[in-house]
Protein backbone atom coordinates (compact mmCIF):
# COMPACT_ATOMS: atom_id res chain seq x y z
CA UNK A 1 0.00 0.00 0.00
CA UNK A 2 2.99 2.32 0.79
CA UNK A 3 3.10 2.92 -3.32
CA UNK A 4 -0.45 3.43 -3.75
CA UNK A 5 -0.55 5.93 -0.66
CA UNK A 6 -1.24 9.22 -2.39
CA UNK A 7 -3.95 7.49 -4.65
CA UNK A 8 -5.94 5.75 -1.62
CA UNK A 9 -5.34 8.08 1.44
CA UNK A 10 -7.57 11.12 2.25
CA UNK A 11 -9.40 10.45 -1.43
CA UNK A 12 -13.03 10.67 -0.08
CA UNK A 13 -14.78 14.05 0.54
CA UNK A 14 -16.78 12.10 3.44
CA UNK A 15 -12.82 11.37 5.30
CA UNK A 16 -11.72 15.36 4.36
CA UNK A 17 -14.89 16.44 5.97
CA UNK A 18 -14.32 14.07 9.53
CA UNK A 19 -11.32 15.37 9.66
CA UNK A 20 -12.26 19.29 9.59
CA UNK A 21 -14.84 18.57 11.98
CA UNK A 22 -12.66 16.45 14.70
CA UNK A 23 -10.39 19.05 14.00
CA UNK A 24 -12.43 21.83 15.24
CA UNK A 25 -13.80 20.16 17.44
CA UNK A 26 -10.69 18.77 19.45
CA UNK A 27 -9.44 22.45 19.17
CA UNK A 28 -12.24 23.76 21.13
CA UNK A 29 -12.23 21.23 23.44
CA UNK A 30 -9.22 21.98 25.00
CA UNK A 31 -10.82 23.48 28.23
CA UNK A 32 -12.47 19.72 28.78
CA UNK A 33 -10.55 18.32 32.11
CA UNK A 34 -10.26 14.88 33.70
CA UNK A 35 -13.28 15.44 35.61
CA UNK A 36 -15.52 16.79 32.82
CA UNK A 37 -15.06 13.04 31.20
CA UNK A 38 -15.65 11.20 34.96
CA UNK A 39 -11.71 10.14 34.88
CA UNK A 40 -11.13 9.30 38.58
CA UNK A 41 -9.05 11.89 40.40
CA UNK A 42 -5.01 10.47 40.23
CA UNK A 43 -5.56 8.74 37.08
CA UNK A 44 -4.10 10.70 34.80
CA UNK A 45 -0.33 11.23 34.72
CA UNK A 46 0.55 14.27 32.57
CA UNK A 47 4.41 12.87 31.32
CA UNK A 48 2.38 9.76 30.39
CA UNK A 49 -0.04 11.26 28.46
CA UNK A 50 2.56 13.23 26.68
CA UNK A 51 4.15 9.89 25.58
CA UNK A 52 1.00 8.51 24.51
CA UNK A 53 0.64 11.63 22.69
CA UNK A 54 3.70 11.39 20.65
CA UNK A 55 3.11 8.19 19.81
CA UNK A 56 -0.66 8.34 18.51
CA UNK A 57 0.56 11.56 16.63
CA UNK A 58 3.39 9.20 14.67
CA UNK A 59 0.58 7.85 12.79
CA UNK A 60 1.00 10.45 9.85
CA UNK A 61 4.57 9.51 9.29
CA UNK A 62 3.90 6.24 7.86
CA UNK A 63 2.25 5.10 4.68
CA UNK A 64 1.43 0.70 5.57
CA UNK A 65 -2.16 0.47 7.55
CA UNK A 66 -0.10 -2.02 9.25
CA UNK A 67 2.46 0.47 10.60
CA UNK A 68 -0.47 2.88 11.61
CA UNK A 69 -2.16 0.44 13.33
CA UNK A 70 1.13 -0.36 15.80
CA UNK A 71 1.19 3.94 16.73
CA UNK A 72 -2.15 2.99 17.55
CA UNK A 73 -0.91 -0.28 19.95
CA UNK A 74 2.07 1.77 21.16
CA UNK A 75 -0.44 4.22 22.20
CA UNK A 76 -3.11 2.39 23.65
CA UNK A 77 -0.87 -0.01 25.44
CA UNK A 78 0.64 3.51 27.15
CA UNK A 79 -2.85 3.98 28.46
CA UNK A 80 -3.32 0.56 30.10
CA UNK A 81 -0.50 0.62 31.64
CA UNK A 82 -1.14 4.11 32.98
CA UNK A 83 -4.51 2.35 34.26
CA UNK A 84 -2.78 -0.52 35.58
CA UNK A 85 -0.58 1.31 37.49
CA UNK A 86 -3.29 2.67 39.45
CA UNK A 87 -5.76 -0.23 39.51
CA UNK A 88 -5.30 -0.70 43.01
CA UNK A 89 -7.02 2.96 43.91
CA UNK A 90 -10.42 2.95 44.89
CA UNK A 91 -13.15 3.53 41.92
CA UNK A 92 -10.17 2.62 39.36
CA UNK A 93 -11.07 -0.14 36.46
CA UNK A 94 -11.01 -0.78 33.17
CA UNK A 95 -13.89 1.19 32.53
CA UNK A 96 -11.75 4.27 32.75
CA UNK A 97 -9.37 3.67 29.47
CA UNK A 98 -12.48 4.97 27.12
CA UNK A 99 -12.12 8.09 28.43
CA UNK A 100 -9.06 8.28 29.11
CA UNK A 101 -8.36 7.89 25.28
CA UNK A 102 -11.19 10.45 24.35
CA UNK A 103 -9.40 13.31 26.77
CA UNK A 104 -5.95 12.03 24.71
CA UNK A 105 -7.12 12.44 21.68
CA UNK A 106 -8.80 16.15 22.61
CA UNK A 107 -4.84 16.62 23.79
CA UNK A 108 -3.52 15.23 20.50
CA UNK A 109 -5.36 16.79 18.09
CA UNK A 110 -3.93 14.05 15.31
CA UNK A 111 -4.22 15.84 12.03
CA UNK A 112 -6.34 13.53 9.77
CA UNK A 113 -7.64 11.10 12.65
CA UNK A 114 -10.79 10.45 10.82
CA UNK A 115 -8.68 9.50 7.40
CA UNK A 116 -6.26 7.34 9.16
CA UNK A 117 -9.24 4.97 11.06
CA UNK A 118 -10.75 5.00 7.84
CA UNK A 119 -7.53 3.83 5.42
CA UNK A 120 -7.09 1.33 8.09
CA UNK A 121 -10.47 0.35 7.94
CA UNK A 122 -10.71 -0.33 4.04
CA UNK A 123 -7.10 -1.66 3.28
CA UNK A 124 -5.64 -3.45 6.34
CA UNK A 125 -6.73 -7.11 5.81
CA UNK A 126 -8.90 -7.79 8.49
CA UNK A 127 -7.55 -11.40 8.96
CA UNK A 128 -4.66 -9.73 10.35
CA UNK A 129 -6.43 -8.01 13.26
CA UNK A 130 -4.86 -9.46 16.00
CA UNK A 131 -7.75 -9.56 19.46
CA UNK A 132 -5.70 -6.52 20.65
CA UNK A 133 -5.45 -4.51 17.97
CA UNK A 134 -8.53 -4.89 16.86
CA UNK A 135 -10.34 -4.04 20.49
CA UNK A 136 -7.82 -0.49 20.66
CA UNK A 137 -8.80 0.15 16.90
CA UNK A 138 -12.61 0.41 17.72
CA UNK A 139 -11.58 2.06 21.13
CA UNK A 140 -10.21 5.08 18.84
CA UNK A 141 -13.09 4.74 16.19
CA UNK A 142 -15.68 5.28 19.51
CA UNK A 143 -13.41 8.20 21.17
CA UNK A 144 -13.32 9.68 17.30
CA UNK A 145 -16.76 9.72 17.09
CA UNK A 146 -18.03 10.87 20.73
CA UNK A 147 -15.59 13.92 19.83
CA UNK A 148 -18.09 14.54 16.39
CA UNK A 149 -21.15 14.10 17.85
CA UNK A 150 -20.28 15.55 22.08
CA UNK A 151 -22.49 18.39 23.46
CA UNK A 152 -23.22 19.71 26.61
CA UNK A 153 -25.23 16.51 27.66
CA UNK A 154 -22.13 14.49 27.11
CA UNK A 155 -19.85 16.07 29.32
CA UNK A 156 -20.05 17.25 33.29
CA UNK A 157 -19.40 20.92 32.24
CA UNK A 158 -21.82 23.51 32.81
CA UNK A 159 -24.03 24.23 29.35
CA UNK A 160 -23.46 27.51 29.04
CA UNK A 161 -19.23 27.02 28.96
CA UNK A 162 -19.89 24.35 26.52
CA UNK A 163 -21.45 26.76 24.58
CA UNK A 164 -19.33 29.37 25.08
CA UNK A 165 -16.37 27.39 24.01
CA UNK A 166 -17.74 25.89 20.89
CA UNK A 167 -18.79 29.30 19.55
CA UNK A 168 -15.51 30.85 20.46
CA UNK A 169 -13.93 27.84 18.27
CA UNK A 170 -16.48 28.32 15.25
CA UNK A 171 -17.63 24.59 16.17
CA UNK A 172 -21.43 25.52 16.99
CA UNK A 173 -23.78 27.42 14.46
CA UNK A 174 -26.72 29.53 15.18
CA UNK A 175 -28.36 26.37 13.75
CA UNK A 176 -26.79 24.39 16.11
CA UNK A 177 -27.62 26.48 18.93
CA UNK A 178 -31.60 27.27 18.61
CA UNK A 179 -31.58 23.31 18.12
CA UNK A 180 -29.66 22.46 21.53
CA UNK A 181 -31.48 25.03 23.14
CA UNK A 182 -34.76 23.41 22.07
CA UNK A 183 -33.97 20.16 22.78
CA UNK A 184 -32.67 21.54 26.49
CA UNK A 185 -35.89 23.14 26.76
CA UNK A 186 -38.15 19.92 25.72
CA UNK A 187 -36.25 17.36 27.94
CA UNK A 188 -36.83 19.51 31.23
CA UNK A 189 -34.05 19.76 33.37
CA UNK A 190 -33.28 15.76 34.60
CA UNK A 191 -30.32 14.45 33.42
CA UNK A 192 -28.67 10.66 33.62
CA UNK A 193 -27.03 10.02 36.58
CA UNK A 194 -23.60 9.76 34.56
CA UNK A 195 -24.10 11.93 31.54
CA UNK A 196 -20.41 11.41 29.97
CA UNK A 197 -19.86 7.85 30.43
CA UNK A 198 -23.50 7.27 29.00
CA UNK A 199 -22.65 8.95 25.94
CA UNK A 200 -19.35 7.36 25.79
CA UNK A 201 -20.58 3.96 25.69
CA UNK A 202 -22.73 4.89 22.88
CA UNK A 203 -20.31 6.40 20.81
CA UNK A 204 -18.20 3.35 21.32
CA UNK A 205 -21.39 0.99 20.69
CA UNK A 206 -21.88 2.90 17.15
CA UNK A 207 -18.25 2.36 16.30
CA UNK A 208 -18.15 -1.07 16.98
CA UNK A 209 -21.35 -1.51 15.00
CA UNK A 210 -19.38 0.43 12.15
CA UNK A 211 -16.71 -1.34 12.19
CA UNK A 212 -18.39 -5.07 12.17
CA UNK A 213 -20.79 -3.44 8.82
CA UNK A 214 -17.22 -3.03 7.60
CA UNK A 215 -15.89 -6.32 8.50
CA UNK A 216 -14.18 -5.50 11.51
CA UNK A 217 -14.21 -8.93 13.70
CA UNK A 218 -15.42 -7.92 16.86
CA UNK A 219 -14.01 -7.68 20.37
CA UNK A 220 -12.12 -10.93 21.17
CA UNK A 221 -9.82 -12.34 24.42
CA UNK A 222 -6.81 -9.78 24.81
CA UNK A 223 -3.57 -11.26 24.06
CA UNK A 224 -0.99 -10.94 26.29
CA UNK A 225 1.22 -7.92 25.37
CA UNK A 226 4.54 -9.42 23.34
CA UNK A 227 7.71 -7.83 21.25
CA UNK A 228 6.46 -8.73 17.34
CA UNK A 229 9.49 -8.65 15.08
CA UNK A 230 9.33 -5.49 12.30
CA UNK A 231 10.73 -4.70 9.27
CA UNK A 232 13.71 -1.95 10.06
CA UNK A 233 11.71 0.77 8.74
CA UNK A 234 8.35 -0.23 10.70
CA UNK A 235 7.47 1.57 13.98
CA UNK A 236 8.41 -0.32 17.08
CA UNK A 237 5.50 -2.20 19.22
CA UNK A 238 6.99 -1.18 22.29
CA UNK A 239 6.09 -4.02 25.55
CA UNK A 240 5.94 -0.67 28.16
CA UNK A 241 6.52 2.98 28.98
CA UNK A 242 9.77 2.19 31.14
CA UNK A 243 10.87 0.22 28.07
CA UNK A 244 9.94 3.05 25.33
CA UNK A 245 11.62 5.72 27.95
CA UNK A 246 15.22 3.10 28.01
CA UNK A 247 15.04 2.99 24.57
CA UNK A 248 14.43 6.81 24.05
CA UNK A 249 17.55 7.23 26.40
CA UNK A 250 19.52 5.44 24.57
CA UNK A 251 19.02 7.10 21.79
CA UNK A 252 19.59 10.81 23.07
CA UNK A 253 22.93 9.58 24.77
CA UNK A 254 24.21 8.60 20.93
Amino acid sequence: MTKLFERTFRQSADDVERDDILALRCAALQFVKPAHLEIPEGVVDDQALATAVVELNKINQYKAPRDKLVCILNCCRMLTNMLTSRSKSEGIGADDFTPLLIYLVIRAQTPQLASNLAYIERYRYHSKLTSETQYYYIQLCGAATFIEMVNATSLKVDRDEFIAHMLAAGAMSDEQLLQLQSTSSTDGQSSPLHPAKDSISKSTAQAAAQAAAAGVPGQQQQQPMVQVAVPAQAPVQWYDQQQYQQQQQQMQAV
